[in-house]
């Protein structure tokens, strides 16, 4: 090794120009050269800091290969493809992409003397590297707040996205397109014939748009062959030893530490397809990830430097648990306990995740999409982590931003029809997404209440009446039950009966009882005789308790209320778009019954108590998050699945949906124990009941799109009866709403229910 550093040192001292010059000829003759690896040795150490100026300049300097604008110069002009050749120079600086190019060249110029102009600057570099740019898709990737279109007409997926000098260039006359402003960042989808028609693409882009583009010549970029995974392996490094900070936000700091090194891996994605190339080489190579994480030189101090980085990345694999898959599918390799990387880039993908989607680094992964077997390689490594990510969402403390850097990533991998198919062919993508959606949700899950008779126990000790006791259990209260244990005072109920009174039912209770029972009431109460009512059933609320064992969400909890499953439902949807994973999803009855099992967790959520006797003092704001919910991770997939069941040809799935909707309800019903079509609970109602929308919906589509009848598809008449009852009373509990005074306690969030259900 001292000698290694020695020669490195008398190369660096040849001067940058010199040094680079010396290892591009080594590397033109060598597939090992041990020159490049012994300076490497030295800049990439580990022990420096990631963003020293030194080693990043040294780095340009190796890549460009030592050559300088008149070796450029002498290379056959040619135009590139995104601006025609003019003399104009104030054209040059629309292209950013060229202009980043030219940064990362510019050690390379002449540093004084004749210095070039813009113009021939450009035309250098270009003619040099983006000559050889022979990408078929734009790739364009932006954040939040850019400017893009999307053409309905040509589209095939609906998340498609055009930038607007792809959408301008292309032919898109007559067809039914808009301009929007990204929310969560995109990427343009010009030439991917997966994602749209050829009609629409540009005359830049697409599969007939490069067949005369030039190969790179071999010495372009070997230099950079044999740089790029010891340069990816730094960063790989830094990452790692980022982990071990027990500071709050610390990942911040490692990606800012970083941010010089990350631009110029940016800048040398965007010298075109030749330089991805390169860089996806390096990161899909699984024989390349092994030798450089497990290091050969026995006892040297680089050896126990990555003995000890493997540690830290063994420690930072386990902080990231996965959700407890079924006993059926823990042979997943995407539910896997343990991860198990085999390539710096699905490692890149797991720090992306573990350190909350840094912007940077998400740009970084998106820009070398326009490479098909990248997109691949990307696309299984963010499956493999997809559990986690549910994770993540859960306890972010910024889980708004963190979503849209989700979406970022994903909508660009998902919105590919076949990628999208073979994922759920092969690593289960759809049990995986909807896996993770239960896990999500079934921690926030709180015992229903619909159904349960709240009951109060009104105790008192008296000289007459002895052990009454009062128990507030809710402010709204249907039943107040006294119970007393003197022969004279017995069974003595109160229930509301109107809306400015309550009737009180006395049996056997003598006069010495009525004060209190005025006590506990609203002065305006009538004390009626017990014979004018039939006497209430005896009913307490633990009996009631015992009875539910129906379970559902807590929407006021950050889960619900930050909206934090919406990046799952997002890319469910973006998948059920397809058709081929639309079939498989209705095709698998275990899938099914997985997601049904899932939407039962929103079936009777956020129970409404009607008061009667005050106004409500606070609004409760758990309406929105249960009919966002509702809206997004039950609607939106049901709607998707319909879309495609549009003739008699998949009558099969239709009737596997409703089979499974109708057990589902089934179970439904019988956890919380309705099992005759009798309500004596007026005073509250949900609205949300997503397996009476499904069971509907698919049931409409079966008969006036597939030619279904009736008779086939009805359920048994009693079971009908049960599953109508509980959509006839929301439909009973909307009718007087906003028409009756005797609604006005309820409050505006009620009226705002009432319109977001009809």
């Amino acid at each position: 090794m001292a000698s290694s550093s020695v020669a490195a040192h008398v190369l660096m001292k040849k001067g940058k120009r010199g040094a680079a010059a010396y290892v591009h000829a080594d590397c033109s003759n060598s597939a090992y050269p041990q020159h490049l690896n012994e300076l490497l040795d030295l800049l990439l150490n580990p022990g420096k800091t990631i963003d020293d100026w030194e080693t990043i300049d040294w780095c340009k300097w190796l890549i460009a290969g030592g050559r300088t604008p008149d070796e450029f110069a002498s290379n056959e002009q040619a135009q590139h493809p995104k601006r025609a050749r003019t003399n104009d120079t104030s054209e040059y600086a629309e292209h950013s992409d060229c202009l980043l190019v030219l940064d990362l060249f510019s050690p390379v110029l002449p540093q004084t003397g004749q210095l070039l102009d813009l113009s021939i600057k450009m035309d250098l570099i270009v003619t040099a590297v983006l000559r050889y740019d022979n990408a078929t898709t734009c790739g364009l990737v932006w954040t939040a707040n850019f400017v893009a279109y999307r053409c309905r007409t040509c589209g095939i997926s609906p998340c498609m996205s055009l930038c607007a000098e792809c959408f301008q260039k292309g032919n898109h006359d007559g067809h039914d397109f808009n301009m929007f402003r990204s929310q969560a960042g995109g990427a343009c989808d010009c030439g991917d014939t997966n994602v749209m028609k050829e009609t629409g693409f540009c005359e830049r882009h697409g599969p007939k748009a490069q067949v005369n583009k030039l190969v790179a010549p071999n010495d372009l970029v070997c230099v950079a062959e044999a740089a790029m995974p010891r340069i990816v392996l730094r960063l790989i490094q830094h990452l790692r030893e980022s982990s071990k900070s027990l500071v709050p936000d610390a990942y911040l700091v490692a990606i800012q530490e970083a941010d010089q090194f990350l631009t110029m891996l940016h800048d040398f994605s965007a010298m075109g397809a030749a330089m991805r190339r390169v860089m996806n080489g390096a990161l899909t190579n699984p024989q390349i990830y092994k030798h450089l994480t497990e290091c050969q030189l026995e006892g040297s101090d680089y050896q126990r430097y990555m003995i000890q980085s493997q540690d830290v990345y063994k420690k930072a694999v386990n902080s990231l648990p996965s959700p407890e898959p079924p006993d059926e599918y823990k042979d997943c390799p995407s539910l896997q306990e343990q991860l198990v990387h085999t390539t710096f880039l699905e490692e890149l993908v797991f720090w992306t995740v573990k350190f909350e989607f840094p912007q940077k680094m998400v740009c970084l992964l998106l820009n070398m999409l326009p490479d098909t077997d990248y997109k691949e390689a990307l696309t299984q490594a963010l499956v493999l982590h997809y559990s986690r990510i549910s994770m993540m969402l859960e306890r972010s403390t910024d889980p708004d931003t963190l979503s849209n850097r989700v979406v970022h990533v994903s909508v660009q991998l998902f919105s590919n029809e076949s990628l999208a198919f073979r994922m759920a062919e092969n690593l289960n993508l759809l049990h995986v997404m909807v896996i993770s959606l239960k896990y999500m949700m079934g921690k926030i899950l709180i015992q229903n209440t619909l159904h349960d008779l709240k009951v109060l126990h009104l105790s008192h000790h008296d000289t007459r009446c002895q052990d009454i006791f009062l128990s507030h259990r809710d402010t709204r209260c249907q039943v107040l039950h006294l119970s007393h244990h003197d022969t004279r005072c017995q069974d003595i109920f109160l229930s509301h009966r109107d809306t400015r009174c309550r009737d009180i039912l006395l049996s056997h209770c003598d006069t010495c009882c009525w004060d209190l029972l005025l006590f506990h009431c609203v002065a305006r109460c009538w004390v009626l005789p017990a014979d004018l009512f039939p006497t209430p059933t005896h009913t307490t609320s633990e009996t009631d308790a015992d009875k539910n064992f129906h379970y559902v969400v807590d929407c006021g909890r950050q889960v619900m209320k930050e909206h934090c499953y919406w990046p799952l439902v997002s890319d469910l949807n973006n998948v059920l778009s397809h058709r081929p994973v639309a079939v498989k999803f209705m095709s698998d009855d275990n899938l099914l019954e997985m997601w049904f099992t899932f939407l039962a967790m929103f079936q009777g959520m956020n129970v409404n108590q009607r008061e009667m006797t005050q106004h409500v003092e606070f609004e409760p704001n758990t309406y929105y998050a249960a009919f966002s919910a509702e809206l997004e991770a039950s609607a939106y997939p049901m709607w998707a699945l319909v879309s495609h069941l549009t003739d008699s040809s998949s009558i099969d799935l239709t009737k596997r949906v409703l089979t499974s909707c109708l057990i589902a309800l089934q179970d439904w019903l019988d956890a919380i124990n309705f099992t005759h079509p009798h309500m004596n609970d007026s005073m509250q109602v949900s609205f949300h009941l997503p397996l009476h929308r499904y069971f509907s919906v698919f049931m409409c589509q079966a008969i006036k799109h597939q030619g279904l009848s009736l008779q086939e598809i009805l359920p048994p008449r009693d079971v009908l009866t049960l599953i109508m009852m509980h959509p006839l009373r929301v439909q009973i509990s909307l009718a007087p709403l906003g028409v009756s005074d005797e609604f006005m306690q309820p409050g505006q969030s009620m009226r705002d229910r009432r319109c977001r259900v009809l």
